[in-house]
């Protein structure tokens, strides 16, 4: 290590973070751990990052774990090129297209899986029971964590997640090959759960708006519905409350748990009607029309965003409306059936009596 460590230099630094510095020695980058960091945990990193690499998904080769002057070190590749981060900032034009490669990124993780990984929900339980909240919301959020996990289906459970999945974990090498990085939050459950993660890192970071974008991008994607990752936000923001700054504890606290029964932050449905010339002459507009209606008639303007939009290549039947990831072939004639049996249940207790 001697040989490595002579050569390191502040002009050689690439990353900071509260308890970590990367380093760069030519094709070598080194994550320098503050002199205090349990042992534990750098072997847990590192076990977490050989798991993800012998799954074959594109991450820097992993090297070496050793000391340096009393410090713990992993030494992994170094993979020269800006982060996905840092290229949707400089060109703001070409997001969407960086967001969808983010997102293919993210489903490639969860198509692998490794049981050598620390269960999600096991970290969630830990992460809640850390955090400043109150001990009766503490309590009522380590039974919905329980519930959900109850819930999973057999092969939902062992998938990898990546545990701080973003944009600034992805570098896009010289060649145009994205590879990712940081897996010292990797862990096995529900692909739902790491994606109200990544949510959270850009409701924090990029606000609401810029959040819902990567929610729908990847629902369209995966074919996720909506729900099923808005349950999971509640639990992932106590979750990692210890970890956050002040102001983003605040924020997190506010925005998503506040008391039991409230905990659940309203987000609209958007509801996508196909306006393309061929769902125009299937009757797009009278269906458009009947929604608009029933939404009104229901009450649910605050709750439910309609739009149209040009051909979404779904338009072999009737009319394409998208809701929530999710593709329906709807007419004039069904647009009741299917909102009072695909829209309102969502909406049971905000339904006007």
């Amino acid at each position: 290590m001697n040989a490595y460590g002579n050569r390191i230099s502040a002009d050689k630094i690439i990353a900071i973070g509260t308890s970590k510095t990367v380093y760069q020695d030519g094709d070598i980058a080194l994550k320098v751990f503050e002199k205090n960091y349990p042992k534990t945990g750098v072997l847990k990193e590192a076990l977490n990052y050989a798991c993800a690499e012998e799954t074959g998904l594109p991450v820097p080769e992993f090297l070496e774990v050793m000391k340096f002057e009393g410090q713990w070190t992993i030494l992994t590749q170094h993979v020269k090129g800006p982060t996905l981060q840092k290229l949707m900032e400089e060109s703001p034009q070409k997001r969407s297209g960086y967001l969808n490669l983010l997102i293919k990124l993210q489903l490639k993780i969860h198509t692998k899986k490794s049981v050598m990984l620390e269960p999600i929900h096991d970290r969630f339980h830990r992460g809640i029971q850390n955090c400043s909240l109150d001990a009766s919301m503490r309590r009522a959020l380590h039974d919905k964590l329980d519930q959900l996990s109850q819930a999973e289906a057999p092969e939902n459970r062992f998938k990898i997640c990546h545990g701080n999945f973003n944009p600034s974990n992805i570098i896009i090498s010289k060649g145009q090959s994205p590879y990712i990085v940081d897996w010292a939050c990797a862990c096995q459950g529900n692909a739902a759960a790491d994606a109200a993660n990544t949510y959270l890192y850009f409701w924090l970071k990029d606000g609401e708006e810029q959040a819902e974008d990567y929610l729908d991008t990847y629902c369209r994607i995966s074919h996720t519905q909506k729900e099923d990752i808005l349950e999971w936000i509640p639990i992932a923001a106590a979750a990692g409350l210890p970890k956050k700054n002040e102001d983003d504890r605040a924020r997190l606290i506010q925005g998503w748990l506040k008391p039991p029964g409230t905990a659940k932050k309203a987000l609209k449905l958007k509801i996508t009607v196909c306006i393309g010339s061929s769902c125009h002459i299937k009757g797009s507009r009278h269906v458009i029309r009947k929604l608009q209606n029933l939404i009104s008639g229901y009450g649910l303007q605050s709750k439910i965003e309609l739009s149209g939009a040009f051909c979404m290549g779904k338009c072999q039947h009737g009319v394409n409306v998208l809701a929530d990831g999710r593709h329906y072939s709807v007419s004039a004639d069904t647009v009741n059936d299917f909102f009072e049996k695909k829209i309102l249940p969502r909406f049971r207790e905000e339904v006007k009596k």
